[in-house]
């Protein structure tokens, strides 16, 4: 919920929702988000700026877990991602979200930790 809420105001970034009722310490439960999958990105036709994008979009992730969140995704692997793309009339990319998923494994980062 932490990463949800985080994230919830930053349109690049997408976190399915939790079905609480369902979801266990050993199984998370969240709705089915569609998208691609970076092995599909790769072969795909993705103009450049976008490529680009998504690796800044990514890395900007990473270090808002770590000194903004202070909470990282232990299992940050590309499965654990998926990118969802707006298209207009002519089938051209006008804008992209990255679905963040498995956030089921995390570790919190302590403030002793940041100050070192």
């Amino acid at each position: 919920m932490k990463v949800k809420n985080h994230l919830s105001s930053d349109p690049r970034y997408k976190v399915p929702n939790v079905f609480e009722h369902l979801t266990t310490s050993k199984v998370l439960t969240t709705t089915y988000e569609e998208g691609c999958t970076l092995d599909q990105i790769k072969d795909a036709n993705v103009a450049p700026e976008l490529r680009s994008r998504i690796g800044y979009d990514l890395l900007e992730l990473c270090m808002r877990e770590i000194f903004v969140m202070r909470i990282m995704q232990s299992d940050p692997n590309p499965a654990n991602f998926k990118f969802q793309f707006d298209t207009d009339a002519h089938g051209t990319v006008t804008d992209m979200r990255i679905v963040l998923l498995d956030f089921g494994s995390t570790l919190e980062i302590s403030q002793d930790f940041m100050q070192k």
